[in-house]
């Protein structure tokens, strides 16, 4: 991938969408992915729930008590870059979910977290060429271009979920290290350090405990 030019590998979401039923999510997953209410040659089932492969994007729905749930991916479909973040929303759309919208949150400043992850950058002795930004949705800002970057910081983080959904993970761009970012929360903005792969969890931790660290409690 080329990294200042180039889009983001990987986009990982799971949502609930506690309003809808488990066919109306099928039905407008479908329709937001390939232009129809059935994908061509129909919905596979599988061992975790209903899945979708198509253009790059693999989608699996699960019915669950609280809501269908929706894990999706994507790769490498660089038209689609511009609109990962609106995913959500037009699926939510395409199921003609009228839920009412809440108070809108405005996202959290992530300067002095910003800050205190480039001191924390420094203290470990990261290599500048190991370190990428997000400023732009699926857009990632690096010194490399050979796909090797570890630390990243996400300065626009996770989209606002659509109303009454439920956003329970997103990972975009996926650099195959560690993804950093400031997130809404009910006590206000925390730190949130997400790894892509489970043999780095532990690494991941130490990362947001140096992190905090380096901050005031009410960022923590």
């Amino acid at each position: 991938m080329n990294r200042d030019e180039g889009i983001a590998p990987l986009l990982r979401l799971h949502a609930i969408a506690p309003h809808l039923t488990t066919g109306e999510l099928l039905r407008a997953v479908s329709r937001v992915l390939t232009g129809g209410d059935t994908p061509p040659g129909g919905w596979r089932a599988g061992r975790s729930g209903w899945e979708l492969g198509h253009d790059g994007f693999s989608a699996v729905v699960t019915g669950a008590w609280d809501g269908p749930e929706l894990r999706l991916r994507w790769s490498a479909v660089p038209a689609m870059a511009p609109r990962t973040a609106r995913l959500l929303s037009d699926i939510a759309a395409a199921a003609g979910d009228r839920t009412p919208a809440g108070d809108a949150r405005s996202r959290p400043e992530p300067g002095e977290a910003h800050r205190a992850w480039q001191a924390v950058m420094s203290h470990w002795g990261i290599a500048e060429d190991a370190m990428a930004e997000v400023r732009e949705p699926g857009r990632l800002h690096s010194a490399r271009s050979d796909g090797t970057v570890v630390y990243v910081f996400d300065h626009i983080g996770p989209p606002e979920p659509p109303p009454g959904w439920l956003l329970r993970s997103w990972l975009a761009p996926d650099t195959g290290g560690f993804h950093c970012s400031v997130r809404h929360s009910a006590a206000g903005p925390r730190l949130h350090v997400e790894a892509a792969h489970p043999d780095l969890r532990e690494q991941a931790a130490a990362l947001l405990s140096a992190w905090r660290a380096h901050l005031p409690p009410r960022m923590c």
